[in-house]
């Protein structure tokens, strides 16, 4: 239920569901306007229509010509928008007016790397790759700092190509991501020492993939990362600090035993072991790197050419 200050007016039976955008150009440019009435409030659709979709509708309305949002994104299409409004919605529990600043600046971010969306190629940075899902159809995200091939701030582009896969094997573009972080192997180059990539991207989680990662396993953390730790963790958003576990080896293979079924916990704990075997050479264990595709079929990390 809304506030009273922010309670909907219904509209009569016979006469169409209109959206008042004051609030939400409010959001926009604050200096539009100090407050608004109750009687300001959006008028809600009909009652067969969830509060979600509802607010979909009305974020998209202000993609509209004349409305704060019109042109922004990029090259972004609608069905993108829309997946990306949806997974606002959801964070923001189907309130529209906070999700609007939000919106704002994730299509701001997404303009600025439109030719990444667009295109969809990367330098090869590391092992990170959508692995599989849990039981409820979340896509799992892995990587090992073992397999870094280039410095962490040379490693967003691959960041936002998986996240994207991520969200192209999630039923309806929405929903969450578990993300492990295997940091064995780890080695720290003086690039790496500068925690702005790592804050950067952290808060592209709470704008653009907001609501995407239900949780983020770092498994076997070495003392000598706890300098970034430190430097990085005041920064960090609350909502991502909140859904980072720490866990050695042994407790992520347990936890994944019961978050998935057994051939994708199998096939996680395989990838681990395989990491940790000094027998294999790194052209080697390149030669393993596979991510699933939307129908769960295992396919090469970066399409052959």
């Amino acid at each position: 239920s809304r506030d009273a200050d922010d309670s909907p007016v219904v509209a009569p039976a016979d006469s169409a569901s209109v959206v008042d955008t004051a609030s939400v150009v409010m959001c926009v440019d604050p200096g539009a306007q100090n407050s608004r009435d109750a009687d300001d409030s959006s008028v809600v659709a009909p009652a067969s229509e969830s509060d979600e979709d509802q607010g979909v509708r009305e974020l998209m309305d202000l993609f509209l010509p004349g409305m704060p949002l019109y042109g922004l994104g990029g090259s972004s299409t609608e069905s993108e928008r829309r997946s990306l409004c949806r997974r606002l919605l959801r964070k923001n529990a189907c309130s529209v007016v906070p999700c609007v600043p939000r919106l704002k600046h994730a299509l701001n971010w997404r303009a600025k790397h439109d030719a990444l969306f667009s295109e969809r190629r990367f330098a090869v940075a590391g092992d990170y790759r959508v692995i599989g899902a849990d039981l409820d159809r979340r896509p799992v995200l892995y990587t090992c700092m073992k397999n870094q091939l280039l410095p962490y701030s040379q490693f967003r582009d691959q960041q936002v190509v998986t996240m994207l896969q991520a969200i192209d094997n999630m039923p309806g573009g929405a929903g969450a991501a578990i993300q492990i972080c295997d940091l064995h192997g780890m080695r720290l180059r003086m690039a790496d020492l500068n925690p702005a990539p790592l804050v950067e991207w952290a808060r592209s989680q709470e704008n653009y993939f907001a609501g995407m990662m239900l949780e983020v396993i770092i498994i076997d953390m070495p003392r000598m990362a706890s300098y970034l730790k430190e430097a990085v963790w005041p920064l960090m958003p609350a909502g991502v600090k909140q859904r980072i576990k720490f866990m050695s080896l042994q407790q992520a293979k347990q936890h994944l035993e019961t978050a998935c079924d057994a051939e994708v916990a199998g096939r996680i704990a395989e990838v681990m072991e395989q990491n940790r075997d000094c027998r294999i050479s790194l052209e080697e264990r390149q030669q393993t790197w596979m991510r699933v595709d939307q129908s769960g079929t295992p396919v090469p990390m970066v399409a052959q050419s």
